[in-house]
C-alpha cells in the first residue's frame, strides 16, 4: 500500500506541474510532451518491490538487490528527472510570461531553471555535463536577451523550451 502512495503522489504532482493556470493567453510550447518515462520507472520500482516481498523470506540477498535497484530508480526520479521536468515547465512559463509581456515573471522562472540544472549537475556528478550545458547556455542567451531587447527575447525563451523537452524526453537514456 506504501508504494502505491508514493506512485500515487508522485503522479499527482507531475499532472499539478503542468497545469498551471487557467490558459488565458497561453502560448504553447510543449503541449505534446508526455512523461512516458515516468511510468515506466514507476511499473520498474513496482515490479522490484514486489519481486523483493516474494524474496525476502527466501533470498534475503536477491531481496536486497532488488530493494537497491528501487531505490536507485526512485532516487533517479526523485534527483534528476523530476528536476529536470520541472525545469521544462519553468522554461514553457518563461516563455509564456514572456509572451504575455511579464517580464520579471520571466526573469524568474529563468532563475528556477538555472536552480534546478545546477541541482541536476549536482547529483550526476557530470553524467549529463553536454546536455547541461547546454541549457545553461540557452539560459544565458534568453537573459541577455530580456536585459537587452526583450522583443528579441521570444525565440531564445522557446529554443530553451525546446531543449529541456527534448532532454526530459531523452532522460531515461541516462538514468
Amino acid at each position: 500500500m506504501r508504494m502505491e502512495a508514493v506512485v500515487l503522489g508522485v503522479a499527482t504532482a507531475l499532472a499539478l506541474a503542468s497545469c498551471g493556470g487557467d490558459g488565458t493567453g497561453w502560448t504553447p510550447v510543449l503541449e505534446g510532451t508526455v512523461p512516458g518515462f515516468l511510468g515506466e520507472e514507476l511499473d520498474g520500482v513496482t515490479a522490484a518491490i514486489g519481486s523483493a516481498r516474494e524474496q525476502v523470506r527466501t533470498d534475503p540477498e536477491a531481496a536486497e538487490s532488488e530493494l537497491e535497484e528501487a531505490e536507485g530508480r526512485l532516487r533517479g526520479l526523485a534527483r534528476v528527472y523530476l528536476p529536470l521536468y520541472g525545469a521544462k515547465v519553468e522554461a514553457a512559463n518563461a516563455y509564456r510570461h514572456h509572451a504575455l509581456g511579464d517580464l520579471g515573471a520571466s526573469r524568474a522562472e529563468l532563475d528556477r531553471v538555472d536552480e534546478a540544472i545546477a541541482a541536476v549537475s549536482r547529483e550526476t556528478g557530470g553524467g549529463l555535463e553536454a546536455e547541461l550545458e547546454q541549457v545553461s547556455s540557452e539560459v544565458a542567451r534568453a537573459r541577455l536577451a530580456l536585459d537587452g531587447d526583450p522583443a528579441e527575447a521570444g525565440p531564445h525563451l522557446r529554443r530553451l523550451a525546446e531543449v529541456l523537452a527534448d532532454l526530459v524526453t531523452r532522460a531515461g537514456l541516462f538514468l
